[in-house]
Formats: structure tokens, C-alpha cells, sequence
């Protein structure tokens, strides 16, 4: 079992951007998630006060950049009806995807029409769901809690009453 030191030490490793992440409004949970290529999805959910409120983490593989993304949004819809919240942003970096998801493109590839449509579906559970595009910069976390996915092959979700250390640690890193 790492400690939180070496876990710390281990996330240091990965030299991203300073992070820019940006508080919800009170009484709505954001939902940062990225997405690697050929590696999965990852997401983690705080409150308006950056408080850890969830996460999951999904191993896979894509050959599309835009389906990779896809499906990144459709964990953090996953996440949000399983931590059964009622008003969520969801966060990536991809604006393709979050164009299609907000209506303001009607042309999207046909490999992920049905997945947007399970996204639709998840999120209609939910009072108020907005789907957000952000830089990279400012969805560093959920960066971060990819790469640690990817090199310890975890995969698995985790609500607010479980925190691993290995999350604790990403938060300390990116704030």
C-alpha cells in the first residue's frame, strides 16, 4: 500500500499546467473528466468549495479521438446518476463534443451517435446538467487522476465517504 507521500511524489512527476479549475455555483457538483486515446476515461466530481464529492475511473481503448471524449462524457453522466446528483457540470476539453451535447451543432460523426444518446438519457435523471467545455489547464485533476489510472491499472468508482489516498494526494497536487 503507497503512502501519501510517494503517492504525492509519484503525481509530481507528471508536469502539467498550474491548474485552473473553477468553483461550481453553491448546490451543484462539477464533474471534471479527460479522456486518453488508448488508455480510458477519468472523472472526479467536487462541490463549490472544491470539496471531493466522487470519482471514477474507466481502462479502454479508442481509435478516435472524438469517441475517446464520447465516452469520457458518458462516465461522468454514469458518475453523476450514481452518486445520484440532481445539478452537475460536466466538464472536458474536447468542444466537439460538448457542442453536440449542448444542441449547438447538428453535425456530429456517426460513431458516437449512439453513446450521446445514452449521455441524453442519463442526464434527463438529473434537474440541471450543463455540459462545459474547459482548457486542459483547468482539468488537470481529472489529467492527473488518468495518468495514475493508467500506470497502477485501477479502474473503479468511489463516492465521497471513500477517498483513496491516491485521490487525496491528486487533490493536494492540483490545488
Amino acid at each position: 500500500m503507497e503512502t501519501k507521500d510517494e503517492t504525492t511524489t509519484q503525481l509530481n512527476d507528471y508536469s502539467y499546467p498550474p491548474p485552473e479549475w473553477t468553483a461550481p455555483p453553491s448546490n451543484t457538483i462539477k464533474i471534471n473528466v479527460d479522456a486518453a486515446l488508448r488508455n480510458g476515461q477519468y472523472a472526479i466530481a467536487r462541490d463549490h468549495q472544491g470539496n471531493y464529492c466522487g470519482a471514477s475511473t474507466k481502462l479502454g481503448w479508442s481509435n478516435f479521438p472524438v469517441v475517446a471524449e464520447t465516452d469520457a462524457f458518458l462516465l461522468a453522466a454514469e458518475l453523476a446518476q450514481w452518486l445520484n446528483l440532481d445539478s452537475v457540470i460536466i466538464e472536458l476539453d474536447c468542444q466537439v463534443v460538448v457542442k453536440i451535447l449542448k444542441g449547438e451543432s447538428h453535425s456530429s460523426p456517426w460513431r458516437i451517435w449512439k453513446t450521446i444518446d445514452d449521455i441524453r438519457v442519463l442526464t434527463r435523471r438529473s434537474s440541471q446538467v450543463l455540459f462545459e467545455f474547459a482548457r486542459r489547464s483547468a482539468n488537470s485533476t481529472a489529467h492527473l487522476l488518468g495518468a495514475y489510472a493508467i500506470n497502477n491499472k485501477v479502474q473503479d468508482k468511489w463516492t465521497p465517504s471513500h477517498c483513496p489516498s491516491f485521490i487525496s494526494a491528486l487533490l493536494d497536487v492540483s490545488t
